[in-house]
């Protein structure tokens, strides 16, 4: 029997507006310390993959289904552990 090699992570997708962040190390850093730019999204969901372009995949979905576009934002996408205080 074959047992399940696929790990379970929560992950975190962060986007805001670049007229409230300048750069991905800028926006980790508010959401670290509790704070979001006031024009930004962050939605949380859990994979059960450690494939990469996956986790982008799905980051970018919650962003398109809430209406943000790549187009003059900043965003990061990644594990949860790595901003531990993100308040959704």
């Amino acid at each position: 029997m074959v047992q399940d090699s696929y790990i379970k992570n929560d992950y975190v997708a962060i986007i805001a507006s670049a007229d409230d962040v300048e750069s991905v190390e800028e926006l980790v850093e508010m959401v670290k310390g509790g704070q979001r730019p006031a024009h930004s999204g962050l939605y949380r969901f859990e994979l059960e993959s450690d494939t990469p372009e996956l986790v982008t995949l799905v980051g970018r979905g919650y962003f398109f289904e809430n209406d943000w576009s790549s187009d003059h934002t900043v965003s990061w996408i990644g594990p949860e552990s790595e901003v531990r205080d993100a308040q959704a």
